[in-house]
Protein backbone atom coordinates (compact mmCIF):
# COMPACT_ATOMS: atom_id res chain seq x y z
CA UNK A 1 0.00 0.00 0.00
CA UNK A 2 1.43 3.36 -1.04
CA UNK A 3 0.74 6.78 0.34
CA UNK A 4 0.63 10.05 -1.51
CA UNK A 5 2.82 9.85 -4.62
CA UNK A 6 3.88 12.97 -6.52
CA UNK A 7 5.49 13.20 -9.97
CA UNK A 8 9.25 13.02 -9.61
CA UNK A 9 9.96 16.22 -11.52
CA UNK A 10 7.41 18.21 -9.53
CA UNK A 11 8.80 16.76 -6.31
CA UNK A 12 12.27 18.03 -7.14
CA UNK A 13 11.02 21.45 -8.21
CA UNK A 14 9.06 22.00 -4.98
CA UNK A 15 11.94 20.60 -2.93
CA UNK A 16 14.36 22.95 -4.67
CA UNK A 17 12.15 25.96 -3.95
CA UNK A 18 11.88 25.06 -0.26
CA UNK A 19 15.60 24.38 0.01
CA UNK A 20 16.35 27.73 -1.66
CA UNK A 21 14.22 29.58 0.88
CA UNK A 22 15.78 27.75 3.81
CA UNK A 23 19.30 28.18 2.44
CA UNK A 24 18.72 31.91 1.92
CA UNK A 25 17.65 32.19 5.55
CA UNK A 26 20.71 30.19 6.60
CA UNK A 27 22.99 32.58 4.68
CA UNK A 28 21.51 35.56 6.55
CA UNK A 29 21.87 33.84 9.92
CA UNK A 30 25.43 32.75 9.08
CA UNK A 31 26.46 36.32 8.18
CA UNK A 32 24.96 37.51 11.46
CA UNK A 33 26.89 34.83 13.34
CA UNK A 34 30.17 36.03 11.80
CA UNK A 35 29.45 39.59 12.93
CA UNK A 36 28.39 38.47 16.40
CA UNK A 37 31.39 36.19 16.82
CA UNK A 38 33.92 38.84 15.78
CA UNK A 39 32.36 41.56 17.96
CA UNK A 40 31.68 39.65 21.16
CA UNK A 41 33.53 37.94 23.95
CA UNK A 42 34.89 34.52 23.02
CA UNK A 43 35.38 31.36 25.00
CA UNK A 44 36.11 27.75 24.22
CA UNK A 45 32.47 26.80 23.82
CA UNK A 46 31.77 29.76 21.52
CA UNK A 47 34.82 28.90 19.38
CA UNK A 48 33.70 25.28 19.02
CA UNK A 49 30.14 26.25 18.10
CA UNK A 50 31.33 28.79 15.51
CA UNK A 51 33.69 26.25 13.93
CA UNK A 52 30.81 23.76 13.67
CA UNK A 53 28.65 26.50 12.14
CA UNK A 54 31.24 27.06 9.40
CA UNK A 55 31.35 23.34 8.61
CA UNK A 56 27.56 23.18 8.46
CA UNK A 57 27.47 26.17 6.11
CA UNK A 58 30.01 24.48 3.82
CA UNK A 59 27.98 21.26 3.70
CA UNK A 60 24.66 23.06 3.17
CA UNK A 61 26.17 25.15 0.36
CA UNK A 62 27.44 22.12 -1.54
CA UNK A 63 24.18 20.26 -0.97
CA UNK A 64 22.23 23.23 -2.36
CA UNK A 65 24.52 23.52 -5.40
CA UNK A 66 24.32 19.81 -6.27
CA UNK A 67 20.56 19.68 -5.78
CA UNK A 68 20.13 22.74 -7.99
CA UNK A 69 22.28 21.14 -10.70
CA UNK A 70 20.29 17.89 -10.56
CA UNK A 71 16.97 19.74 -10.71
CA UNK A 72 17.98 21.82 -13.72
CA UNK A 73 19.41 18.82 -15.57
CA UNK A 74 16.47 16.56 -14.81
CA UNK A 75 13.62 18.99 -15.35
CA UNK A 76 14.81 21.16 -18.24
CA UNK A 77 17.65 19.54 -20.18
CA UNK A 78 16.51 15.92 -20.13
CA UNK A 79 12.74 16.09 -19.77
CA UNK A 80 12.04 16.59 -23.46
CA UNK A 81 14.78 14.33 -24.83
CA UNK A 82 13.56 10.91 -23.74
CA UNK A 83 10.25 9.53 -22.57
CA UNK A 84 10.29 10.27 -18.85
CA UNK A 85 14.02 10.87 -19.18
CA UNK A 86 13.98 13.50 -16.49
CA UNK A 87 12.30 11.21 -13.98
CA UNK A 88 14.75 8.40 -14.71
CA UNK A 89 17.65 10.82 -14.32
CA UNK A 90 16.40 12.16 -10.99
CA UNK A 91 15.63 8.69 -9.60
CA UNK A 92 19.01 7.26 -10.57
CA UNK A 93 20.90 7.16 -7.25
CA UNK A 94 24.03 5.64 -8.84
CA UNK A 95 25.12 8.89 -10.50
CA UNK A 96 28.04 10.65 -8.81
CA UNK A 97 26.05 13.78 -8.00
CA UNK A 98 23.20 11.74 -6.53
CA UNK A 99 25.67 9.85 -4.36
CA UNK A 100 27.38 13.09 -3.29
CA UNK A 101 24.02 14.65 -2.43
CA UNK A 102 23.15 11.69 -0.21
CA UNK A 103 26.55 11.77 1.49
CA UNK A 104 26.25 15.51 2.21
CA UNK A 105 22.74 15.03 3.57
CA UNK A 106 23.79 12.24 5.92
CA UNK A 107 26.92 14.15 6.97
CA UNK A 108 24.84 17.20 7.90
CA UNK A 109 22.34 15.10 9.85
CA UNK A 110 25.12 13.32 11.74
CA UNK A 111 26.84 16.61 12.49
CA UNK A 112 23.59 18.08 13.79
CA UNK A 113 23.02 15.02 15.98
CA UNK A 114 26.59 15.25 17.28
CA UNK A 115 26.15 18.92 18.17
CA UNK A 116 22.91 18.13 20.01
CA UNK A 117 24.78 15.53 22.08
CA UNK A 118 27.62 17.99 22.68
CA UNK A 119 25.19 20.64 23.94
CA UNK A 120 23.60 18.08 26.25
CA UNK A 121 27.06 17.22 27.57
CA UNK A 122 27.85 20.89 28.23
CA UNK A 123 24.48 21.71 29.79
CA UNK A 124 24.69 18.67 32.07
CA UNK A 125 28.03 19.77 33.54
CA UNK A 126 30.02 17.62 31.13
CA UNK A 127 28.75 14.40 32.62
CA UNK A 128 28.83 11.30 30.43
CA UNK A 129 25.87 9.63 32.12
CA UNK A 130 23.44 12.16 30.64
CA UNK A 131 24.54 11.41 27.07
CA UNK A 132 25.35 7.70 27.30
CA UNK A 133 22.06 6.52 25.76
CA UNK A 134 22.01 9.19 23.00
CA UNK A 135 25.58 8.15 22.12
CA UNK A 136 24.45 4.56 21.57
CA UNK A 137 21.72 5.73 19.19
CA UNK A 138 24.21 8.04 17.48
CA UNK A 139 26.56 5.14 16.72
CA UNK A 140 23.61 3.22 15.26
CA UNK A 141 22.70 6.26 13.14
CA UNK A 142 26.24 6.39 11.74
CA UNK A 143 26.18 2.70 10.80
CA UNK A 144 22.72 2.84 9.22
CA UNK A 145 23.62 6.04 7.33
CA UNK A 146 26.72 4.43 5.84
CA UNK A 147 24.81 1.28 4.87
CA UNK A 148 22.03 3.36 3.29
CA UNK A 149 24.60 5.24 1.17
CA UNK A 150 26.24 1.98 0.09
CA UNK A 151 22.89 0.50 -0.94
CA UNK A 152 21.76 3.65 -2.74
CA UNK A 153 24.95 3.66 -4.80
CA UNK A 154 24.62 0.05 -5.93
CA UNK A 155 20.91 -0.78 -6.33
CA UNK A 156 17.66 0.78 -7.49
CA UNK A 157 16.32 2.10 -4.17
CA UNK A 158 12.59 1.87 -4.93
CA UNK A 159 12.89 -1.83 -5.78
CA UNK A 160 15.22 -2.88 -2.99
CA UNK A 161 13.81 -3.76 0.41
CA UNK A 162 17.15 -3.65 2.23
CA UNK A 163 17.70 -0.05 1.15
CA UNK A 164 14.34 1.01 2.54
CA UNK A 165 15.09 -0.86 5.75
CA UNK A 166 18.42 0.91 6.25
CA UNK A 167 16.90 4.31 5.48
CA UNK A 168 14.03 3.60 7.89
CA UNK A 169 16.50 2.61 10.61
CA UNK A 170 18.52 5.77 9.93
CA UNK A 171 15.43 7.97 10.31
CA UNK A 172 14.08 6.09 13.34
CA UNK A 173 17.37 6.17 15.27
CA UNK A 174 17.83 9.85 14.47
CA UNK A 175 14.33 10.70 15.72
CA UNK A 176 14.81 8.66 18.89
CA UNK A 177 18.18 10.21 19.66
CA UNK A 178 16.87 13.72 19.07
CA UNK A 179 13.84 13.01 21.24
CA UNK A 180 16.22 12.18 24.09
CA UNK A 181 18.58 15.10 23.56
CA UNK A 182 15.72 17.59 23.10
CA UNK A 183 14.04 16.39 26.31
CA UNK A 184 17.34 16.52 28.22
CA UNK A 185 18.11 20.04 27.03
CA UNK A 186 14.60 21.36 27.73
CA UNK A 187 14.62 19.88 31.24
CA UNK A 188 18.11 21.20 32.01
CA UNK A 189 17.42 24.69 30.66
CA UNK A 190 14.13 24.93 32.55
CA UNK A 191 15.46 23.55 35.83
CA UNK A 192 18.51 25.84 35.76
CA UNK A 193 16.33 28.93 35.75
CA UNK A 194 16.67 29.77 32.09
CA UNK A 195 14.38 31.23 30.93
CA UNK A 196 13.73 33.48 33.92
CA UNK A 197 10.54 32.81 35.92
CA UNK A 198 9.41 36.41 35.37
CA UNK A 199 9.25 35.97 31.59
CA UNK A 200 5.87 35.47 29.85
CA UNK A 201 4.92 31.87 29.16
CA UNK A 202 5.09 32.37 25.38
CA UNK A 203 8.62 33.81 25.58
CA UNK A 204 9.78 30.99 27.84
CA UNK A 205 8.31 28.37 25.52
CA UNK A 206 9.89 29.87 22.40
CA UNK A 207 13.30 30.14 24.08
CA UNK A 208 13.21 26.55 25.30
CA UNK A 209 12.18 25.25 21.87
CA UNK A 210 14.85 27.37 20.18
CA UNK A 211 17.74 26.37 22.42
CA UNK A 212 16.79 22.69 22.31
CA UNK A 213 16.53 22.60 18.48
CA UNK A 214 12.97 21.30 18.76
CA UNK A 215 11.92 22.46 15.26
CA UNK A 216 14.52 20.20 13.63
CA UNK A 217 13.24 17.32 15.76
CA UNK A 218 9.63 17.92 14.63
CA UNK A 219 10.70 18.03 10.98
CA UNK A 220 12.45 14.68 11.43
CA UNK A 221 9.24 13.14 12.76
CA UNK A 222 7.25 14.43 9.76
CA UNK A 223 9.79 13.02 7.29
CA UNK A 224 9.83 9.65 9.05
CA UNK A 225 6.02 9.52 9.00
CA UNK A 226 5.87 10.17 5.24
CA UNK A 227 8.61 7.62 4.61
CA UNK A 228 6.84 4.89 6.59
CA UNK A 229 3.63 5.74 4.72
CA UNK A 230 5.58 5.09 1.48
CA UNK A 231 4.86 8.59 0.23
CA UNK A 232 7.50 10.39 -1.78
CA UNK A 233 6.30 13.64 -0.25
CA UNK A 234 9.12 13.14 2.23
CA UNK A 235 11.48 13.86 -0.68
CA UNK A 236 9.99 17.36 -0.85
CA UNK A 237 11.10 18.01 2.72
CA UNK A 238 14.52 16.37 2.52
CA UNK A 239 16.14 19.37 0.84
CA UNK A 240 15.15 21.56 3.78
CA UNK A 241 17.08 19.49 6.31
CA UNK A 242 20.71 20.62 5.66
CA UNK A 243 20.01 24.40 5.78
CA UNK A 244 17.56 24.05 8.68
CA UNK A 245 20.10 22.09 10.72
CA UNK A 246 22.70 24.75 9.98
CA UNK A 247 20.38 27.69 10.71
CA UNK A 248 19.16 26.12 13.95
CA UNK A 249 22.58 25.58 15.46
CA UNK A 250 23.91 28.85 14.01
CA UNK A 251 21.17 30.65 15.92
CA UNK A 252 22.30 28.86 19.07
CA UNK A 253 25.90 29.90 18.28
CA UNK A 254 24.78 33.53 18.07
CA UNK A 255 23.08 33.26 21.44
CA UNK A 256 26.19 31.69 22.99
CA UNK A 257 28.36 34.53 21.65
CA UNK A 258 25.95 37.18 22.94
CA UNK A 259 25.85 35.56 26.38
CA UNK A 260 29.64 35.44 26.46
CA UNK A 261 29.71 39.17 25.72
CA UNK A 262 27.12 39.92 28.41
CA UNK A 263 29.03 37.92 31.01
CA UNK A 264 32.42 39.43 30.18
CA UNK A 265 32.09 42.37 32.64
CA UNK A 266 31.08 39.92 35.35
CA UNK A 267 34.19 37.84 34.70
CA UNK A 268 36.41 40.94 34.87
CA UNK A 269 34.84 41.97 38.15
CA UNK A 270 35.32 38.54 39.65
CA UNK A 271 38.94 38.21 38.59
CA UNK A 272 39.81 41.58 40.11
CA UNK A 273 37.91 41.19 43.38
CA UNK A 274 37.81 37.51 44.32
CA UNK A 275 40.97 37.27 46.37
CA UNK A 276 41.07 37.08 50.12
CA UNK A 277 43.03 35.53 52.97
CA UNK A 278 42.05 32.54 55.08
CA UNK A 279 44.17 30.50 57.47
CA UNK A 280 47.14 32.66 56.58
CA UNK A 281 47.11 31.63 52.90
CA UNK A 282 46.24 33.54 49.74
CA UNK A 283 43.20 32.11 48.00
CA UNK A 284 41.92 33.03 44.57
CA UNK A 285 39.01 32.12 42.38
CA UNK A 286 39.78 30.73 38.94
CA UNK A 287 36.89 31.34 36.59
CA UNK A 288 36.67 29.61 33.22
CA UNK A 289 33.98 30.08 30.62
CA UNK A 290 33.01 26.69 29.24
CA UNK A 291 29.49 27.20 28.02
CA UNK A 292 26.52 29.47 28.41
CA UNK A 293 27.17 28.92 32.09
CA UNK A 294 30.55 29.18 33.80
CA UNK A 295 32.18 27.00 36.37
CA UNK A 296 35.51 25.80 37.69
CA UNK A 297 36.11 22.15 38.33
CA UNK A 298 38.19 22.06 41.49
CA UNK A 299 38.12 20.56 44.97
CA UNK A 300 35.54 22.21 47.18
CA UNK A 301 33.28 23.52 44.43
CA UNK A 302 31.17 26.45 45.51
CA UNK A 303 27.93 27.51 43.82
CA UNK A 304 27.35 31.25 43.59
CA UNK A 305 23.74 31.61 42.49
CA UNK A 306 21.31 30.52 39.83
CA UNK A 307 20.64 34.09 38.87
CA UNK A 308 24.25 34.76 37.87
CA UNK A 309 24.63 31.22 36.51
CA UNK A 310 28.16 31.06 37.86
CA UNK A 311 29.76 28.17 39.69
CA UNK A 312 33.35 28.50 40.78
CA UNK A 313 35.83 26.69 42.94
CA UNK A 314 38.48 27.87 45.38
CA UNK A 315 42.10 26.78 44.97
CA UNK A 316 45.08 27.45 47.15
CA UNK A 317 47.49 29.91 45.50
CA UNK A 318 45.45 29.87 42.29
CA UNK A 319 46.29 32.30 39.57
CA UNK A 320 43.40 34.16 37.99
Amino acid sequence: MHGLLLPVDKTYIVSQVLETLCYGFFVCVFILSIYTYTHSGRNTHANIMFAITCIMFFIATWHFAITFYRTVEGVTDLQGLLLQGGAEFLENSKLWHALMRNILYIAQVLLGDAVAIYRCWVLWDRGLRAISIPLVFFVGTIVSGIMACVNLSSVVPLKDGSTRDWVAVFYALGVTQNALTTALMVFRLYSSGRPKPSWPLFSKTILLLFESAAFYFVLQIVILAFFLARSNFQAVLLGMIPPIIGATFTGITIRVAIRAQQLQPTISGLTSQCQWRADGRNLAVAVHVVSETMYVSSPGELSLSKQSELDFGVNDDASV
